[in-house]
């Protein structure tokens, strides 16, 4: 959060929007034509613009992750880059595992999640499930093997 927004907070004026989602680790991305889903795993590939993730060569994987929290319309959603991400589409197709397990990047799908672990190549850990609604998406602590 900035400064100002957090200097208009303590006087008790309310964030916008953008400045709630900051707080919380969310932002929103404009995005013509996107193609993206709730849930997905993206990359920065410019300024601003995200494709998808996939732990299958150096270049899906790099640009630093996140997660499609909320998909507005097709030109603009929100990415989650920190923090704790409830009611995912990854949860509603059941997994196996408790807390604590360690979620990866497929390689073999792009932009999701899988609770095996691949055997070899890009072996990208970058969230663990909380509940049966809820994952921790911890970008700050993506791991990355080889």
């Amino acid at each position: 959060m900035t400064q100002t927004a957090q200097n208009r907070q303590s006087k008790g004026a309310k964030l916008t929007k953008t400045e709630a989602d900051a707080a919380v680790g969310l932002a929103r991305v404009s995005h013509i034509s996107h193609g993206l889903s709730q849930g997905n795993v993206v990359r920065e590939t410019s300024p601003n613009v995200y494709g998808q993730a996939q732990a299958d060569s150096e270049g899906n994987i790099g640009g630093g992750l996140s997660f499609v929290f909320h998909v507005e319309d097709a030109n603009n959603y929100s990415i989650c880059r920190a923090g704790t991400s409830r009611h995912l589409p990854f949860q509603s197709h059941g997994h196996a595992g408790g807390f604590g397990t360690k979620l990866y990047l497929s390689q073999g799908l792009a932009a999701a999640l899988t609770v095996t672990k691949p055997t070899s190549g890009f072996i990208v850990y970058c969230a663990y499930i909380v509940d049966d609604d809820t994952i921790g998406w911890e970008p700050g602590f993506v791991a990355v093997e080889e």
